[in-house]
């Protein structure tokens, strides 16, 4: 029960970190785009 809790914690982590890198890589690119732009 605790090793489940741990995974699913585990899980959670790797992906909120992925979904925030993620994020990170699209607003610098959209960024970027912006100041192409101008």
């Amino acid at each position: 029960m605790i090793f489940l809790l741990q995974n699913i914690t585990l899980n959670f982590c790797v992906n909120y970190t992925l979904e925030m890198m993620g994020l990170n890589i699209f607003i610098s690119t959209f960024l970027r785009k912006i100041t192409v732009l101008n």
